[in-house]
């Protein structure tokens, strides 16, 4: 879930536009730097915001609108920790703006520090409480700090104040599958596909709901989606030849189990399921290799892998007695 996670919050950091500074020393170019910057905010060329607003900052060190853009500007090009310097500097000058605050928090939760993230979404929401996607972003840090019933509650006035909005669909959805109430999990990622621009992430969570609550037809149709949008999402093929295993479809799930590993092969619930796939396609051989591997890193994974080929063997078996008694 983190990868829409931090889709979200880069959506509500926005490029607000400020009235013109205080005239300091250098009048004249300080002026010119301005409407450099704001034509670039305009256009969207984020190296020429920064380019513009570090000369205003050099003639105005504490120029609000230029600490703004700054650091929108270096949060849009994955510079979290720069553009936390700017977002905070600016927050001493004035901290009674709403987005800046929404800004701060959503910088705070690209860089993994939740409570702090969680601080400046509610203090954005206790500065404006008309905007729809502060509501979102606090639901989604809720949900990543294992409080949905509190995203829940925050989520549902995003939709009372959006309706229809894919992206607040998508994230009740997370909260109903962190609770796993995987039917209405089920409901809200349908929504959101719905609503258009359908994710890759999107349609792996789908698909791992669907796959929850037995719906296997559904969870393949779902986990195909994703891949065909984002061929390396090694989360949905790993999902997906979990899934073939579990349905007793061996070579298919050997096949994306090769895949997973091919994309990453650090990625050991992958490995230990390649290792199960070849052994259930008597590949014995492949399998020996996979778990003389998983042994060299970790004994407790090779004996997950032998515990998981004991089980699926034991399921085979099942399946194939419960097809001769129907003969």
């Amino acid at each position: 879930m983190r990868l829409l996670l931090l889709v979200i919050a880069l959506s509500a950091l926005t490029l607000p536009s400020f009235g013109q500074a205080q005239a300091t020393a250098n009048p004249d170019s300080l002026k010119e730097y301005q409407i450099l910057g704001r034509r670039a905010v305009k256009g969207g060329d984020l190296e020429a915001v920064k380019e513009h607003f570090l000369k205003v900052l050099q003639l105005e060190p504490e120029n609000f609108e230029a600490l703004l853009n700054l650091g929108t500007a270096y949060s849009g090009t994955g510079r979290n920790e720069q553009a936390l310097v700017y977002f905070r500097k600016a927050y001493t000058i004035d901290s009674t703006l709403a987005e800046l605050s929404n800004n701060l928090g959503a910088v705070y939760s690209n860089l993994g520090r939740t409570s702090e993230s969680i601080r400046f979404y509610e203090r954005a929401l206790s500065l404006d409480s008309t905007k729809p996607h502060y509501y979102a972003n606090a639901g989604l840090e809720y949900i990543k700090a294992g409080r949905p019933n509190e995203a829940l509650r925050v989520l549902q006035k995003a939709r009372q104040m959006s309706p229809n909005n894919p992206m607040v669909y998508y994230a009740i959805g997370n909260a109903y599958a962190a609770r796993r109430q995987f039917d209405s999990a089920e409901v809200y990622y349908e929504l959101a596909a719905q609503g258009g621009d359908a994710t890759a992430e999107l349609m792996y969570f789908l698909g791992t709901v669907q796959r929850n609550l037995g719906k296997a037809a559904a969870a393949d149709t779902s986990l195909q989606a994703a891949i065909e949008l984002d061929p390396n999402h090694k989360e949905a093929r790993q999902t997906l030849g979990l899934l073939y295993l579990q349905t007793g479809r061996y070579a298919r799930a050997t096949e994306q189990f090769e895949r997973v590993v091919e994309i990453d092969p650090k990625f050991y619930p992958g490995v230990i399921s390649l290792g199960v796939g070849y052994a259930m396609t008597r590949q014995f051989s492949e399998a020996d290799s996979v778990l003389q591997s998983l042994y060299a890193v970790d004994t407790a994974m090779a004996f997950q892998m032998l515990d998981l080929i004991d089980a699926e063997a034991a399921r085979r078996r099942a399946r194939e007695n419960a097809a001769d008694t129907t003969k």
